[in-house]
């Protein structure tokens, strides 16, 4: 199971990141088809299908999934829990936040704190202003999924922490740095200002991509363990 799990997680990570590769170097040529005509428009069709940074992209959908993915795995771990009469309820909350976390990459949701945080009349000068909202709420629920985490196994805790930390660098991390880059270059019309932000964007989804499959193999492992135990546990009992 082991080997089957590693060989599962690798193969993922490498699917994502040559992904991220693809979109990455299509966009890089896009100067070239810019005028308009067939093939322009075959290119930036493309370009939009692979491009990390679109919401519509297959990067959207391959990490929508795997967010998902994760979502059934603590689902699934609950459930076993629960029929072997253990806390199963901060497992099922887990579950639940990864399917939040999927929908999220789908629609994009948090992007629309920027609306409420301008209704509030609040705005970052030299950033994406959604994070006036997104830095606090991401803060928030660290701590509660911290509390939560204080009733699960010891050894799943600190890879889940480990997965949050990584994950939220990318999120939120180097989001902020690549609203930066956007601000401070005049909306990417500098010079070389495209090519560093896609560096930066590259980094913020590679870093999320990471984190959900650490989230990923910590869950799977996990369930591996609870049914050896489960399995255990019908064996003695029967002898």
């Amino acid at each position: 199971m082991a080997i089957v799990m590693g060989k599962l997680i690798s193969t993922l990570g490498w699917a994502g990141a040559a992904l991220l590769a693809v979109g990455a170097i299509i966009d890089a040529f896009s100067p070239v088809f810019e005028g308009g005509g067939r093939i322009s428009a075959a290119f930036f069709m493309i370009r939009d299908m692979t491009y990390a940074s679109r919401e519509d992209s297959v990067w959207t959908w391959y990490s929508v999934l795997l967010l998902a993915a994760v979502g059934v795995v603590f689902a699934t771990l609950a459930l076993i829990r629960r029929s072997n009469g253990e806390s199963s309820i901060p497992y099922f909350c887990f579950a639940v936040v990864a399917a939040g976390m999927s929908i999220d990459e789908a629609t994009l949701f948090h992007e629309k704190f920027a609306i409420a945080a301008r209704l509030m009349g609040l705005s970052l000068p030299f950033t994406f202003s959604w994070l006036i909202i997104g830095i606090p709420f991401a803060v928030t629920a660290g701590v509660i999924l911290l509390l939560l985490a204080r009733r699960i196994d010891a050894t799943l805790r600190r890879r889940l922490i480990v997965a949050g930390a990584v994950f939220l660098l990318g999120a939120v991390g180097f989001e902020l740095l690549g609203g930066i880059i956007v601000n401070f270059s005049d909306n990417l019309a500098a010079p070389g200002s495209r090519l560093l932000y896609q560096f930066v964007a590259m980094l913020e989804e590679g870093l999320e991509l990471t984190g959900s499959l650490i989230a990923l193999w910590a869950g799977l492992k996990a369930v591996d363990l609870q049914w050896i135990a489960q399995r255990l546990s019908r064996k003695h009992a029967v002898s």
